[in-house]
């Protein structure tokens, strides 16, 4: 009667490798995963000290239906963390993973008792041109580009030629179309397929070989993305490179493990405010301490400096103060060797934003007052910082006659530069914080609508917002039951946003914000607040500033 083919599509998958058994149970690939695990091993179950491992396999397979029967069909050999492990290694450490996912029931054909079977079954009805374009897509982590094609995978063929064979990929199922238009993806296993046996099959160059190539381009790809960006707003920086940060990502590790250190920092500088941008900063921290101890040239100075402030600022936001500090520390002394005075002031800056976390306001203040007599000379970007660091450090040392006008002067500064939105914000806030501390709440208010006015889409200002937001309607203890309710939401999201970031609680939370909002607690009730909390857990960065917004622009 012959076979017909149909496109089925993916079961669904766990979000993540934390869930608990019977959270895991809810998805159709863990489902399926114990049910043919039962069939070899009757006694075989999903529980508290597999659920993890399960996931894992699971999310690594893509919820495709054959993968995980053959990998459940293991589980007579090895148990699901032995599993998993195979599944995460590469081809450099001992052959495909894919040999390992194979079946015993011989009333199947032989391309569905062995996975690379069935995907070799497919493979060998290309031509030679596309057999080899495939082998070498599989470099690629996440989606891709024609031009990255071209730029990695082939030598100078036309790009018409190019797309045609891209197509016949996509019809094939071997290659899969991305959301982004002109752009594809492999799932994992044709892409162990495509590293592994097709590699070898065609005597190609070796993986490292064409991680090179790959690394390489997206290193010039940022360079040159970074000059085209130039001044753009936050948002247009992420759009531009949200579709292309998993490649970013495998560049800079495959540059770190082949030592080249010129290349790591290339893209290490690049993704720096990236990082930051997407809240990124526990890994962005760890990846730049490591970029840092590759060995440099005396050229790479000035791009070393770049990523020192942007190691600076992810350690600051993790409250990783000696971290901080010393980059800090590092940064400022490059730049004063190197004689670059606008530099000099960046470094001050970064010191004095440490110091004032560290406790050491006293230092902050004079640190501060020796980048605002450089910024008046040299580098008038820098005044609003100056103005806005003194201000607070004046306010942690309970001087509020020193702080208000450096703090007013902050927000009332022309524009200059692409930081201004970012000063002007944590002015508006001690500004606020002033204000409720005086228990002037409408003047309170009248500073938050203001903040609003530029508020910079960067996760950790829209934390900011909403621990200060969140500390004003909680200190308004005469408000109605809805106000404390949002003050309760606006806490949730501002835990909720530590956790996904990695970033520790504000020193405004710790200090001013998180006393007032316990006694909000206490006049909602634990069941009330509990409520609310849990339900701003749930709110994204762009539902934290819509709710201020609601409530107070």
């Amino acid at each position: 009667y012959g076979e017909f083919e149909y496109l089925a599509p993916p079961l669904s998958t766990p979000p993540n490798t934390e869930p608990t058994p019977t959270e895991l149970q809810a998805f159709e690939s863990a489902q399926l995963f114990e049910a043919r695990a039962r069939q070899h091993t009757p006694e075989f179950a999903i529980d508290q000290h597999n659920a993890t491992h399960i996931a894992d396999i699971c999310i690594r397979l893509e919820g495709i239906a054959l993968a995980i029967e053959l990998a459940a069909a293991r589980v007579r050999h090895a148990p699901p963390v032995a599993i998993a492990a195979a599944l995460h290694r590469s081809p450099e450490a001992g052959g495909t993973w894919l040999h390992d996912l194979d079946s015993h029931v011989r009333e199947r054909p032989v391309r569905q008792q062995r996975l690379v079977e069935a995907i070799r079954w497919s493979f060998d009805l290309l031509p030679e041109y596309q057999q080899r374009l495939l082998a070498r897509l599989g470099v690629f982590i996440g989606s891709f580009d024609t031009r990255a094609v071209i730029g990695i995978c082939t030598d100078g063929t036309d790009p018409g030629a190019v797309t045609q064979a891209l197509a016949m990929l996509t019809a094939h199922n071997l290659i899969q179309r991305d959301a982004s238009a002109g752009r594809w993806r492999l799932l994992v296993l044709i892409r162990e397929f495509a590293n592994g046996f097709a590699r070898a099959h065609l005597a190609l160059e070796t993986n490292a070989a064409a991680r090179l190539r790959h690394t390489e381009y997206y290193a010039n790809w940022a360079l040159q993305v970074d000059k085209s960006l130039q001044g753009a707003d936050d948002q247009t920086v992420l759009a531009a490179n949200a579709a292309d940060i998993d490649n970013l990502g495998a560049a800079l590790r495959w540059a770190v493990e082949s030592n080249l250190g010129s290349t790591a920092f290339t893209l290490c500088e690049h993704l720096g405010y990236l990082w930051e941008l997407r809240g990124d900063y526990a890994e962005g921290l760890r990846w730049i301490q490591t970029v840092m101890a590759l060995p440099a040239s005396d050229g790479d100075e000035p791009i070393r400096r770049s990523i020192l402030w942007s190691g600076l600022n992810l350690a600051w936001m993790q409250l990783q103060l000696d971290v901080a500090l010393g980059m800090a520390e590092a940064a400022l002394t490059s730049a004063r060797t190197s004689g670059d005075q606008p530099q000099v002031c960046g470094a001050l800056m970064a010191r004095a934003r440490v110091e004032l976390e560290m406790g050491r306001a006293q230092d902050a203040v004079a640190t501060s007052q020796e980048m605002l007599e450089l910024a008046l000379s040299v580098d008038k970007r820098s005044l609003r910082a100056a103005n806005c660091l003194l201000g607070e450090a004046w306010l942690v040392l309970g001087d509020p006659a020193q702080a208000v006008p450096f703090l007013n002067e902050a927000v009332s500064l022309p524009k200059i530069g692409d930081e201004a939105g970012l000063w002007h914000s944590i002015a508006c806030a001690w500004l606020t914080e002033h204000c409720i501390q005086l228990r002037d709440f409408a003047a309170a208010r009248a500073w938050v609508v203001r903040w609003l006015l530029l508020l910079p889409a960067r996760v950790n200002q829209t934390r900011l917002l909403a621990t200060v937001t969140a500390g004003l309607l909680a200190a308004e203890l005469g408000g109605v039951a809805a106000v404390l309710a949002l003050s309760a939401r606006l806490w949730g999201a501002v835990n909720a946003l530590n956790l996904r970031i990695g970033g520790a609680p504000l020193r405004l939370a710790r200090q001013q914000a998180e006393p007032r909002v316990l006694v909000a607690r206490r006049r909602m009730g634990r069941t009330a607040w509990d409520k609310a909390f849990g339900e701003g857990a749930t709110w994204s960065p762009e539902r934290i500033v819509a709710e201020v917004k609601g409530l107070l622009g």
